[in-house]
């Protein structure tokens, strides 16, 4: 998906590359209950079926921006920071799990 033709892309003034989109075609597969007047009559063993699965068409829009990029490597590297300075006193960081805290 993310590889390949289909992308509309915007490039600013120096020539990078600042926005990609594309909108691609899926089919989602869905339980849809049963209605009532649907449910068949005769007996048969087991457990009465409730739900018809049904493959309904979707459009995924994919985006990638620069701006959206750079934000998301400053956070990992910021999460990163936080774990290596934990690693320094495993004491604190046993604790903090425990506590359930994010890193």
């Amino acid at each position: 998906m993310w590889k390949g033709e289909g992308w509309q892309e915007a490039v600013d003034s120096d020539g990078k590359l600042t926005f990609r989109s594309k909108v691609v075609e899926q089919s989602l597969e869905v339980k849809v209950p049963i209605v009532q007047d649907e449910i068949s009559t005769e007996k048969k063993r087991g457990r009465p079926k409730k739900y018809n699965h049904e493959n309904i068409p979707v459009k995924i829009h994919l985006t990638w921006s620069a701006k959206r990029a750079e934000k998301d490597r400053s956070d990992r590297e910021r999460m990163l920071e936080r774990l290596r300075k934990r690693l320094d006193k495993p004491y604190q960081l046993k604790a903090a799990i425990k506590r359930g805290c994010t890193l």
